[in-house]
This record gives structure tokens, sequence and C-alpha cells, in this order.
């Protein structure tokens, strides 16, 4: 009788699986640039370019415009070590971050400022002239950024772990980091918020709604007020430990999720169904971001591509 609830248990997993998941072979794309090292990030301005950032963790780091027109890519070494995260404002000015330094552009010109803590920084927002950044150092050291670009003020908050998201809108910002999300309103003191357990990798708007994954996979949608809605167990979910996602876009109420060895995971339902895409030979799928028709990726090989939405 238990052996026939197994296999029985068995059956409507893979059941399960099938109806959520449908997996497609992609084995043509656009390639876009080659800048032989990993690209940790990729952002797109207004002017039809692509900017990517991304290196080799302790040697080297980059960030590249590439022109969509004609597919010319100007890579600048700015680092001795990666960059992970790159943002564009309202104006098109470019900043970045990374192991120890993060970097604004102006007058043609790469400005690179050193943390004044040996704090690895992992996701940038550029708004205006204000750079919000945050990183930390493992379990026991977190850091929030706020930068004046115009006159280099420098505000340092402290938290009590590594903090690895961000978002912000007018008067709610919400951080992600190992453990915990941390909430703050209108410029009040950032307070905890219930949702533990997992390492909390990115997080992107959805309307009204923020969505959140974490490194298990566990998705969480929740409001500009930190309080959760909804919890999403998508097919990359892992409860015993540390699934193959890396990053997250969303772009007009469709969702994608990169993840390792050439997958992209797709949701147009707001995560109750996925198709998972595979990018044949190009490695993982550090970055993703999408515009127009077009689904715009980084990869651990180096290569920027596209593939038709």
């Amino acid at each position: 009788m238990i052996k026939s609830a197994a296999y029985f248990s068995l059956f409507l997993f893979l059941i399960f699986q099938t109806s959520c998941t449908d997996k497609i072979a992609i084995t043509e794309f656009e390639k876009i640039a080659d800048v032989n090292y990993k690209v940790f990030d990729i952002e797109l301005n207004s002017e039809n370019q692509l900017v990517a950032c991304g290196g080799e963790y302790w040697d080297y780091g980059f960030i590249s415009i590439t022109d969509l027109t004609d597919f010319t890519t100007e890579v600048d070494s700015v680092s001795k070590s990666a960059v992970f995260d790159i943002d564009i404002n309202e104006n098109g000015d470019i900043a970045a971050c990374g192991i120890y330094r993060y970097f604004y552009k102006s007058s043609d010109e790469w400005n690179v400022f050193y943390t004044p803590e040996s704090d690895i920084l992992h996701q940038i927002i550029y708004e205006e002239n204000i750079l919000m950044i945050v990183g930390g150092a493992g379990l026991s050291t977190g850091a929030y950024y706020d930068i004046n670009t115009v006159n280099g003020e420098v505000n340092r908050t402290d938290f009590d772990r590594e903090l690895a998201s961000i978002y912000s809108n007018d008067d709610t910002m919400i951080l992600g980091g190992f453990g915990a999300i941390y909430c703050q309103e209108e410029q009040e003191n950032f307070d905890i918020k219930h949702i533990s357990g997992d390492y909390f990798l990115d997080m992107e708007s959805d309307g009204s709604d923020i969505v959140i994954l974490g490194e298990t996979g566990k998705m969480y949608v929740i409001d500009t007020k930190g309080n959760v809605e909804n919890e999403i167990n998508p097919p990359f979910y892992r409860f015993s430990g540390i699934s193959d996602v890396i990053d997250l876009a969303i772009f007009d109420g469709e969702w994608f999720v990169s993840a390792r060895e050439n997958t992209i995971w797709k949701s147009k339902d707001r995560g109750e169904n996925w198709q998972k895409l595979s990018i044949e030979d190009q490695g993982d799928i550090l970055s993703i971001e999408k515009k127009g028709d077009y689904l715009y990726f980084g990869t651990s090989n180096g290569i920027i591509g596209r593939i038709l939405d």
C-alpha cells in the first residue's frame, strides 16, 4: 500500500511538471557581442544602446556599450575585480558597482570610488544624482550606501547581514539579503519584515507589487509596505537548498528568471505556469532584460545576445 501511494505521488508529480513547464531548445539566437568575460548585468537605454558589466571576480572588471543598430561594442576596463550591477538614470548617465568599488560616468570618463569598508557591492539604483547601493561581506556585515554624485557625500547604513537586492520608489525602499527583507517608508528607519529562510537575490516591480526572487527559487509577491501577498514555488524551486536561478526581469506582466546551464524560465501569468527555454552551449545565463520584441541576455561565456520573444 505504501509503495502504491509512492508511485501514485510520483505520477502526479510528473503530470504537474509536464503541465506547468514546456522545454523548448532555442538553437539559434542573435549574437550582439562577445566580451570574453562573464556578463553579470545588462541594461538597455533610450538611445538604442545596451550597456553591460562583468569580468572575473578578483582579476578584471569591465563596462561595455553596444550600439544595437550595428552591434559595434566599446569595452572599458574599469577595475581589477568584477563589476556586478549597472543602472542608467533618466538622463542616460551610467553607474555600476562591484567588488569594493562603485563607478559613475561623467564627461566620458569613469569616476571610480572605493568603499570605506571592504564591501562587495551587489546591486545599484541610479536616480537623478543619487546612487543607492547594497552589499556587504557575508553573514556578519551588510551595508546600504546613499551617495550624492554632485557633492560627493556618502552615507552608509549598517546591517547585521549581507544585502543583495534593492527596490526604490518615491516614498518606499525595500532591501533584501541573507534571510531578511527590510522596508523603509518616507526616510524613516528600516524595519525588518517577516520573510526569512532564503537569500533574496533580486526584486523587480510588477505594477503596484514587488516580486522577490530567492536563491532557493522561491518567489514572493509583496506590496510596497513589505507585506507578503503571495508565495510561489516554481518548478525551479529547491526546498532543500540552492537552486540554479540567478536573475529576474519583469516586462509588461511577463516574468523571466535566468538560470545556470543555458536556461531561462518565462511566465505569462504571474508565476502560475512556466515555460523553460534553453539557449544551447552558452553557459549560465547571468543576466536578462526585455525590450520590445526581444529578450536580451548575458552569459558566463562572455556572450551578449537576444532571442525573439
